[in-house]
């Protein structure tokens, strides 16, 4: 076996379109002499391209069909009502788990939806996705440790406009904490594989993109001329921390640096369910004037699930909850949000939107509790009539067609978990316009200015560089995401299990290393952990969650 160890930095929404200009400027050397001397290219993304399906796709080499992991939130089977994902809630290996069992060390630091952390050999602290006030951490009582070395879990300085560089500020308070403590653990202990994911550059694009883009609306250029570039000095400061990592492993270590998604700019909100209504393909409820008085006035004396969660944490109260359907105690305690559950009603409605980018669902019968539409022909019929239409669907402001592409789901996922995601994904303007959820229902526009402070989002291009072992010096290439898993098993002279579907990036490997070291699978049982039959079993965790994504944009 090969004594080769990788570390793995991962750059949440980096892009090259941003990137590169740090470069030129001379404001990220260190990424800079990485991309020098490795090889370096384009990194495509999921469908659709944001973090819980892109980073476990990368962990795991696996298609969101296999493992399960489409969004940050999920439809809770048997139930219309949405929930914050978990690692959990579906069965599937990642490479530390793979790497643990055959006697590697492994540490996995930060990476988003890893909640709960999984029992592997070293250690995993959770990222985006893990509420602050649960067991975050393995091996568990790693978590004090943790909270007494000052590790930051989360920025919980919430973005507002005219505090923009306190936000920056944050954000690199939050990166450096958890440098700081991956740095002591880089050079206390040997590591077969070591990852860290940075959020810095994803959350400093989502609301400070206008301070970069000069042809973004929120442009100001008088501000801009005032703070600097806010966006390329996070760049500057996120690329001193890599240079920390660096400094903390031997010339030996192979080094990755990988995002899961690139950036662009946000230029509209579309509210697919408002759509949907036009088109007559998806019907809201009527609420009596009654329930309508009863869920006002208990919202307004605080008595919400959202509010209320934090008494319903105790062991007697969660056996309690687990006995009482979702049904009856949503009906019992309202939420302060119009949710999708509550809002639609399903005995009329033949598809629906949910998620972050532009999603739709048919009401399925035999997978949605009150399906509509019957699988087979009259689904396909649906969907062929749902993406005509949608090539149809024009912003009455510029008078143009919005849709670019729509993707089914046969077309892009395969394995046991490919129902699970959208039968529709859409991407509209090149992702300047996306699809958000919940606040549409307060209105009946199709078209919104963005309402979240947010000018970029995301772009289905992120980046990957890779220095060290026996990777020639070459640039400009383009590879799938799910290559990073196998490439990563490939260098520590593991076989790949045969479930996974990426490939090795072997185009930049000499021939002479791949015949002394070739490429080989393996017909492997992947063991893998099974999938929790529970609900979070704490709702403040999860109401403490929902809020981190709604502060983020991804929901609202």
């Amino acid at each position: 076996m090969g004594q080769t160890k990788v570390l793995v930095i991962g750059l949440d929404g980096a892009t090259f379109d941003v990137v590169r200009p740090a470069i030129d400027r001379g404001l990220m050397p260190h990424l800079a002499r990485l991309i020098e001397r490795g090889t370096s290219g384009l990194l495509h993304s999921t469908v659709p391209a944001m973090s819980p399906p892109a980073w476990t796709s990368m962990i795991t080499g696996m298609n969101p069909g296999k493992h399960g992991i489409y969004d940050f939130v999920r439809r809770q089977p048997g139930s219309y009502r949405l929930q914050a994902m978990r690692s959990d809630f579906y069965a599937y290996q990642t490479m530390f788990d793979y790497l643990s069992s055959r006697g590697r060390r492994v540490a996995a630091i930060n990476i988003p939806l890893t909640y709960p952390p999984r029992p592997v050999n070293g250690v995993m602290v959770s990222g985006l996705g893990a509420p602050a006030h649960g067991q975050f951490a393995y091996p568990p009582e790693l978590r004090e440790q943790l909270i007494a070395a000052g590790y930051a879990l989360d920025n919980e300085l919430a973005f507002q406009p005219g505090h923009e560089r306190a936000f920056a500020d944050a954000l690199i308070d939050v990166a450096r904490r958890q440098v700081d403590w991956s740095v002591k653990l880089l050079e206390s202990q040997d590591w077969d594989l070591f990852m860290l994911v940075l959020r810095s550059i994803d959350e400093a694009q989502s609301f400070l993109w206008h301070y970069h883009d000069a042809q973004h609306p929120w442009y100001d250029a008088q501000r801009v001329a005032a703070d600097g570039d806010l966006l390329l000095d996070i760049h500057r400061r996120t690329d001193e921390l890599i240079g920390r990592l660096l400094a903390a492993v031997d010339q030996t270590t192979v080094v990755f640096v990988v995002s899961d998604h690139g950036g662009g700019s946000l230029l509209k909100e579309v509210f697919l369910n408002n759509w949907l209504k036009q088109e007559g393909w998806l019907s809201l409820t009527q609420p009596g004037v009654v329930s309508r008085w009863v869920k006002s006035s208990l919202c307004k004396v605080g008595f919400t699930r959202e509010r209320m969660s934090k008494h319903f944490s105790g062991p007697w109260m969660i056996r309690l909850r687990q006995r009482v359907p979702l049904s009856v105690q949503h009906a019992v305690i309202p939420g302060e949000h119009m949710t999708l559950a509550d809002a639609v009603d399903w005995t009329r409605t033949r598809a629906y939107s949910y998620g972050y980018v532009g999603q739709i669902f048919v009401n399925l019968k035999g997978r949605e509790p009150q399906g509509t539409v019957e699988p087979g022909k009259e689904y396909e019929q649906l969907l062929d009539e749902i993406t005509a239409k949608l090539f149809e669907l024009r912003d009455p402001a510029t008078n143009e067609t919005v849709v670019d592409r729509v993707f089914r789901a046969s077309e892009i996922y395969s394995g046991s978990y490919q129902a699970y995601g959208p039968d529709l994904n859409i991407i509209m303007k090149g992702m300047s316009y996306l699809s958000h959820l919940q606040r549409e229902f307060a209105n009946l526009s199709i078209f919104s200015e963005p309402g979240t402070n947010e000018s970029g989002t995301h772009r289905p291009d992120g980046l990957f560089v890779i220095a060290g072992g026996d990777f020639n010096q070459v640039g400009d290439l383009r590879r799938e995401i799910i290559d990073i898993a196998p490439t990563i098993l490939w260098l520590l002279y593991e076989k790949i299990p045969n479930y996974v579907d990426g490939d090795v990036i072997d185009v930049a490997i000499a021939e002479a290393v791949l015949q002394i070291h070739p490429i080989s699978n393996a017909e492997i049982d992947p063991a893998r952990l099974p999938a929790t039959t529970e609900d979070w079993s704490r709702p403040a965790d999860e109401t403490e969650v929902m809020e981190r994504l709604r502060a983020l944009g991804y929901v609202d």
